[in-house]
């Protein structure tokens, strides 16, 4: 299943860096525009996998993992698992998260792989860790990276609901911006292909920056954007 001639680009960048708020200006930029565009949210996907899905593979998924990762059983029937508690046991410990990313991220690649196989939509593909999961793959090597300032981050992670301790453990999970960047280019030049677009929300950018940002997009395809 080939996704060459796809028109897909990856968010990605630091915690608290302003991706999904990216997204949602990319959304509303697209629909004045009349184009098709999708946003794919890897953090729902996993969300869904994990506390909501009832399909039977979840289900036996969400039981290999209470079992081999140690969690407490909030429901006997369907098995949904408490997303605070899972994130606690894999981020800062190595072995958890080597399991959990070879269970979980091949059933989330299917999924986002068959979904972009039957559209013609632009898609963005958002996700903190899309290097180091392995989306990239799933992206023809476009890659948006929202660069954004530690002090502002920080700024915005206060009014974040997360405990401070799993912050940190997600902080340190995740690669810099320099080792990022290298990671991209290095893909990129292995397999001859991808786009990739720097953009910078330290300053909280105007719609321009942001109208900017969405035809760098559009000019990286060459075929026919799909309109509404």
């Amino acid at each position: 299943m080939e996704l060459t001639g796809k028109k897909i680009f990856g968010i990605t960048g630091d915690i608290a860096s302003g991706k999904t708020f990216t997204c949602n200006k990319l959304v509303k930029i697209a629909t004045k525009k009349k184009i098709k565009l999708q946003i794919l949210s890897v953090d729902d996907i996993r969300r869904n996998i994990l506390s909501k899905s009832k399909k039977q593979k979840h289900i036996d998924l969400r039981k290999l993992l209470i079992k081999k990762l140690k969690l407490k059983k909030i429901d006997k029937k369907y098995a949904f698992i408490n997303l605070l508690e899972i994130s606690n046991r894999i981020f800062g410990n190595v072995n958890n998260m080597k399991f959990f990313r070879s269970q979980v991220n091949k059933e989330i690649y299917l999924i986002i792989k068959n979904h972009i196989l039957k559209t013609k939509d632009i898609i963005i593909l958002e996700w903190a860790f899309l290097i180091e999961d392995g989306f990239i793959n799933l992206t023809n090597g476009n890659v948006i990276f929202i660069k954004c300032h530690k002090r502002q981050r920080l700024k915005r992670l206060k009014n974040t609901d997360l405990p401070r301790s799993n912050l940190r453990k997600r902080l340190q999970v995740q690669r810099n911006f320099k080792k990022t960047k290298n990671e991209i280019i290095k893909f990129q030049k292995k397999t001859g292909k991808g786009a990739l677009i720097i953009f910078d929300s330290t300053k909280n950018p105007d719609n321009n920056k942001y109208t900017q940002l969405f035809n760098k997009i559009i000019n990286t395809f060459d075929n026919k954007i799909h309109k509404i």
